[in-house]
């Protein structure tokens, strides 16, 4: 019963977006794209998701124990959310599926959780600094720098030996969430790698999909 309720939501959802004007302007917009466009601006957004999902099997490579499937099922159903529920409330699944699939528990599915998120932005902040029209070449040495360093110092200081838990109820709670995203930063072997990796494959399918649609229009 459950499966058929979540079968119906999807259809009906699913009709909802073809019902929009502005999906249908998109479909006729894909519509003029030649097959090959389409095929390599496809393939890139696969390789994006398969990248993430290589991110996450990094992290919890031992609760996944070798279920690889499992990772990418839980990267395109977290995708789902996070395109549906407003307010990227459907960021909450993440954790919930890892609990579910590998049986992780929750506190280490939110802290990696936070971490994915912000390797995320350093990587998209770098990525905004060197491409930023007209900003002085100080600043985007700064910016990188400064980036860089950000990046490379919250995980050791994270990880770093504290006395938070002996300063109260609130400063043990933010001892527990600080010890939990320090641990978070210790599993992934080559997360970095994946994040750069995901971005840059991401970024270039979605600037070959949009100068594609541009010179259609």
């Amino acid at each position: 019963m459950k499966r058929l309720i979540a079968v119906l939501l999807s259809l009906a959802l699913l009709g909802w977006l073809i019902s929009d004007g502005r999906w249908q302007s998109l479909g006729e917009a894909l519509a003029r794209l030649t097959p090959g466009v389409i095929l390599i601006a496809a393939a890139g957004f696969a390789l994006s998701y398969l990248l993430r999902a290589l991110r996450v099997y990094d992290e919890f490579r031992h609760d996944a124990r070798g279920r690889f499937g499992a990772c990418i099922r839980i990267v395109l159903m977290h995708n789902a959310m996070v395109n549906v529920v407003p307010f990227r409330g459907g960021e909450a699944a993440f954790p919930l599926l890892l609990r579910r699939t590998f049986g992780t528990p929750l506190p280490r599915a939110i802290a990696s959780l936070f971490w994915f998120r912000l390797q995320d932005a350093l990587v998209v902040g770098m990525v905004a600094v060197l491409v930023w029209p007209g900003l002085p070449l100080a600043l985007r040495i700064a910016g990188v720098v400064g980036l860089i360093g950000f990046a490379w110092g919250l995980p050791r200081w994270a990880r770093s030996t504290h006395n938070w838990a002996d300063r109260g109820a609130l400063a043990g709670k933010l001892a527990k969430l600080r010890d939990a995203f320090g641990e978070s930063t210790r599993h992934a072997r080559f997360g970095w790698v994946w994040t750069v990796a995901n971005w840059s494959v991401k970024l270039a399918a979605q600037a070959w999909l949009l100068a594609a649609l541009l010179a259609t229009g």
